[in-house]
Order: structure tokens, then sequence, then C-alpha cells
């Protein structure tokens, strides 16, 4: 999957996945009344946690800069029920507009 840099952040942001199965679950744990479009929108690494990344072995060995490099099977969990909560309290206009952003 390919992601983007955030300017001196730390967060990168994931495409949305190929594989059928996770890319509904994904579009379903980030659904909005919003419409978005999957193929041109990314996911925040935020919502993931470190068991779903892969080692960057190839950087390791080399002693170069890590690339965090999402599993294929990864599934967004961090953080969504706290932006849903807000959202249906009204805390926040959408809550997409924390979890994604469109290319």
């Amino acid at each position: 999957m390919a992601y983007s840099k955030t300017a001196g952040a730390g967060i990168i942001f994931h495409s949305f996945p190929g594989f059928v199965t996770i890319r509904q679950e994904w579009i379903t744990r980030c659904s909005s009344k919003t419409t978005f479009n999957p193929d041109s929108s990314r996911m925040c690494s935020c919502y993931f946690t470190i068991e779903d990344y892969e080692r960057d072995l190839k950087n390791e060995l080399l002693g170069s800069p890590l690339k965090r490099i999402l599993k294929k099977t990864a599934i967004p969990t961090l953080e969504l029920a706290e932006i849903q909560e807000n959202y249906d309290a009204g805390q926040t206009q959408d809550h997409s507009e924390k979890l994604l952003e469109v290319v």
C-alpha cells in the first residue's frame, strides 16, 4: 500500500486496500454522512496499532531509516469510537475530516 508522509508529524496516510473484504471493512469503519471515494482517499496511520505493521527487515539490515509497512490484513481500530462519539455529540462537524485525507 502506498503512503505519503506528513510534514514532521510522523503521520503517514495509507491507501485503501485492494482486497475486497478488507477494503469493505475499512469503508465500514470510517463511513460517515459525507460520501468519499476510497480510490482517492487515504487512512491516517494513527488509527492502526503497532501490530498492524510489518517489520522493515531490509532497512533494519541496511541500517537505513525504517518504513512503516502496513500488513495487508490490517484494519483501522484506534480512536474510531472516540471520533464517532464526538460526532454524535455534535463536537465535530464530521469525523471523516480527521480520519481521511482525500487526494
